[in-house]
C-alpha cells in the first residue's frame, strides 16, 4: 500500500467507516479535512478537484496517504509536531 498513490487506492468498507468516524469526531478542521479529502477521493472526485477546492497540493494529500499507509488512521488525527530542543 505504501508505494500506491491515493488516486489508485480503493478504501475498504471498514476503512470508509473508520474515516467517517474519525471525521465526525475531529473538532479541528485542519485535521478533519484530511478525512474529508480521503472520503471525497474514494467517492470518485479527482485529486485535482479536491486539491483546488481545499487549496492544498497533491503532494500534501499524497504525504497524508503515505502517513496513513505506513502508520495507520491515527496518524492522520495529529499534526505530529516535533518539539525543537532549545539550548
Amino acid at each position: 500500500m505504501e508505494s500506491m498513490s491515493i488516486s489508485d487506492y480503493k478504501f475498504s468498507k471498514n476503512e470508509i467507516n473508520n474515516l467517517t468516524e474519525y471525521r465526525n469526531q475531529q473538532e479541528d478542521f485542519r485535521l478533519k479535512r484530511r478525512f474529508i479529502v480521503f472520503l471525497l477521493i474514494d467517492e470518485g472526485v479527482s485529486l485535482d478537484t479536491v486539491c483546488k477546492t481545499f487549496k492544498i497540493s497533491p503532494k500534501t494529500v499524497n504525504n497524508w496517504f503515505k502517513q496513513y499507509a505506513s502508520k495507520g488512521i491515527k496518524a492522520l488525527n495529529t499534526f505530529n509536531y516535533v518539539e525543537k530542543k532549545r539550548s
